[in-house]
């Protein structure tokens, strides 16, 4: 073969090593565009490190790719950003924000969350900065911003400063202080972040908490007998830490070293408590049948000596029940915001053999019945009381109650403790929420699934002219309301 047939073939093999390469790198652009959709769509979705001269992320620049100018040049008209991200430096997103249309709106359920309760307002002069931001997004008084939150990934970065990003129209990402014509952000940092997603959660899960506390207290302060009340004060002191510094820390989204050793003392100090009244449960029950009138046969006198020894088995039991319910409180604090959970299992674990215990979950049957005896075997012919009847048969009822009552308390909380890895499973997933700006001022949302619209009512959210969409009929039925948890981060 002449070198002229060679250099012929030659230039051939390198013009189809040209296509090749051509579609090869096509085909890669398409794969990871596909790829980077499909992480957007995870919980931990990333937005891969941006090249200074304005590369697509995720593959290398070439030379269609290199812009003309400098990316400290490029303007936010030209970008037209819809998208804000705030993200770690490897890209993965903590913070997303974009606007929600109305119909999309309509699926979820509306929550108002307090801007201070929540700390949106520690981020309120970011939150009424991204109009200007994303100038191309159409955010008009009224409209609705959609903001995701992956608090779970926030807190396994603390300390960290986040890197804010928008997305342009045509699909590209860039670091939003690099961009001319954009406002300044400001900082975010890593720790904000989380305490705001734990601050929301809390409000989620936690709703409820402080009036049950309240109804515990009460409880308290009607047991006032001394001889079956002398760890009452112990107790006290547990429940008002817990509602006056720990509680509202943990609505704050502050979980802090200095909380979880609190924790773990009031812990310590209720699991002495409830051995004592444990000990003392069982001295009370051994008595039962032995309880009478020591100076002869008194009916008034010994259904009196019966009544008070049913209320000291029944202050006992409910002391006991608190207790148990205060350390179930400690530890669902700890399961929903400690980074490691593995050691809070055995904690668990024995609160739930507390709420088993035999001396007072137990078969009951045979003290009740002794009481139940002692009252029927009183004769009222022997007194001329004639209301002593009446309050015998009240005492049946008490006594009655005293022992179921404490038996149900103790197998709702075990139930509890039971969905406590679902509770944390849930807290794991990022938060969703609507931010509403109307005339400077913000309204926040949380947002959790509603069963779908009808299509009447859709097509009347379409003719609502923007920023009157809180003037439409609600979107969920009335008295369905339900608390659910957000789910993972949508593709943006």
């Amino acid at each position: 073969m002449d070198i002229a047939a060679l250099l012929t073939l030659l230039a051939a093999t390198i013009g189809v090593g040209v296509v090749v390469v051509r579609n090869n790198r096509k085909t890669d652009q398409i794969l990871e565009q596909l790829a980077e959709l499909k992480l957007l769509m995870t919980t931990g979705h990333t937005v891969a490190p941006v090249t200074r001269d304005g590369a697509e992320p995720g593959h290398e620049p070439s030379r269609q790719d290199v812009p003309s100018r400098q990316v400290e040049d490029l303007s936010a008209e030209e970008l037209q950003p819809t998208h804000l991200y705030f993200c770690t430096g490897e890209g993965k997103v903590i913070l997303g924000i974009r606007k929600i249309e109305r119909q999309r709106l309509a699926r979820y359920h509306k929550s108002d969350l307090g801007l201070a309760e929540s700390r949106l307002g520690d981020i309120s002069g970011l939150l009424q900065a991204v109009p200007a931001v994303l100038t191309h997004a159409n955010l008009v008084q009224g409209s609705h911003m959609e903001v995701l939150i992956n608090g779970a990934l926030a807190a396994s970065r603390p300390g960290e400063a986040l890197i804010s990003m928008v997305k342009g129209a045509n699909g590209r990402y860039f670091e939003q202080a690099r961009l001319r014509n954009s406002p300044s952000l400001g900082r975010l940092s890593s720790d904000l972040a989380a305490s705001i997603a734990s601050a929301i959660a809390a409000q989620r899960y936690l709703e409820g908490v402080d009036s049950r506390l309240e109804s515990f207290k009460l409880t308290l302060s009607e047991l006032r007998d001394p001889a079956s009340t002398e760890r009452k004060p112990d107790i006290a002191e547990a429940m008002t830490y817990l509602k006056e510094k720990a509680l509202p820390a943990v609505m704050r989204g502050e979980y802090s070293t200095a909380l979880t050793e609190e924790l773990d003392g009031i812990e310590s100090k209720l699991i002495g408590v409830m051995r004592h009244l444990v000990r003392q449960h069982n001295a009370l029950i051994s008595q039962t049948k032995h309880v009478k009138y020591a100076q002869g046969v008194d009916t008034e006198d010994t259904f009196k000596l019966l009544s008070e020894h049913i209320k000291k088995i029944d202050a006992t039991r409910k002391q006991y029940v608190i207790s148990v319910r205060l350390r179930a409180m400690c530890c669902q604090f700890l399961f929903m915001f400690a980074q490691d959970t593995s050691r809070l299992e055995p904690r668990k674990g024995a609160i739930a053999e507390a709420t088993e215990a035999p001396e007072i979950a137990g078969d009951f049957d045979a003290t009740l019945q002794t009481i139940l005896h002692q009252l029927d075997n009183l004769d009222t012919t022997l007194t001329d009381d004639k209301t002593l009847a009446h309050r015998r048969a009240a005492m049946r009822t008490f006594a009655q109650n005293t022992f179921e009552n404490a038996r149900t308390e103790l197998v709702v909380i075990k139930e509890e403790l039971d969905r406590l890895p679902e509770l944390r499973a849930s807290l794991q997933k990022p938060v969703r929420l609507a931010v509403r700006l109307d005339k400077g001022q913000l309204q926040a949302f949380d947002l959790s699934e509603a069963p779908p619209p009808s299509p009447a009512l859709v097509r009347q959210l379409a003719a609502v002219p923007e920023g009157e969409a809180d003037d439409a009929p609600a979107t969920q039925p009335p008295h369905t309301h339900t608390r659910a948890p957000a789910e993972a981060v949508e593709a943006s």
